[in-house]
């Protein structure tokens, strides 16, 4: 038998299979599962143990049938919905007994493609993509692929979806609004190419108020706090008596515009605007 290297140091399958006295294949056979008699087993798991060598799970995954994991492609990932579910998602792949591959991506097309290709080379069973917009682009990629996929946040025709019904969560915020105030009232966006959180959270909020309103007004931001930051001079000429914010990074913005002078906020997310101020400090003032 061959001398056995230290514990830690980088081995393959064929070091495994010289220090063990059997043939690669065989080796290859007990990493994945398959049939091997029980004294090449003995003498495999015997080294492994010795030797404390790991597998290449993504190189023995790309030789597998079915390397039991999902990919997921998705943006915003710092967010506490974002991460709410990925959460859920892993526990409930882990009883199905997958793994969840998680790629984190802004809201770049050509980045978003790219890394839709890097979840499809490392051998994943399908594929889940979160995404503000889908362009034809990547929809022709996705419709390439021979795997599963489901998409979040938005509606497709060809795909199967899951996403909330941003409608008529701005529908709900309007009409409380409509309660607690008769003034000048701001509804900051996310930018309006996002069909869901954009244009549809605006539509529902905008649906609760009568078409010649004059005191409902709307800025498209983006997504990040410096682009309400940079409509300053918008809201101030507005001077609401509240402010909706369809994200909590909106708020985020505003609370540097707070600073000058005092607008009151309502935010259609899922971070408390006390929890966000407790924040500011270590966020925008670095």
């Amino acid at each position: 038998m061959e001398p056995v290297p230290k514990k830690g140091e980088k081995m393959t399958i064929n070091d495994i299979a010289k220090i063990s006295g059997v043939s690669k294949s065989s080796v290859s056979r007990y990493l994945n599962g398959g049939s091997i008699s029980k004294a090449n087993a003995s003498k495999i798991e015997k080294v492994i143990k010795e030797t404390g060598y790991r597998p290449n799970k993504v190189a023995s995954r790309l030789k597998a049938t079915n390397g039991k994991m999902i990919g997921i492609l998705i943006s915003e990932i710092q967010t506490k919905s974002v991460g709410i579910i990925l959460f859920n998602l892993q526990e409930t792949l882990k009883k199905l007994g997958y793994q969840l591959f998680i790629i984190s991506d802004r809201q770049w097309e050509n980045d978003k493609i790219s890394n839709l290709a890097s979840l499809v080379s490392q051998g994943v069973d399908g594929i889940i993509l979160g995404t503000s917009r889908l362009t034809k682009d990547t929809l022709k990629y996705l419709s390439s692929l021979s795997i599963p996929v489901l998409l979040l946040g938005q509606k497709n025709s060809i795909f199967p979806y899951c996403k909330i019904n941003d409608f008529d969560g701005g529908l709900m915020m309007g009409q409380y609004i409509n309660t607690i105030t008769d003034g000048q009232i701001l509804y900051l966006s996310m930018p309006l190419y996002d069909l869901a959180a954009g244009k549809e959270r605006q539509d529902g909020f905008l649906s609760a108020f009568t078409t010649n309103s004059t005191n409902v007004h709307t800025i498209e931001c983006g997504y990040d706090p410096e682009s309400v930051y940079n409509q300053k001079e918008k809201i101030n000429k507005i001077n609401p008596s509240v402010i909706v914010c369809a994200s909590d990074y909106l708020v985020l913005g505003l609370l540097k515009i707070i600073n000058e002078k005092v607008y009151p906020i309502i935010n259609i997310s899922n971070i408390p605007v006390l929890e966000i101020m407790n924040l500011v400090e270590t966020m925008l003032y670095q």
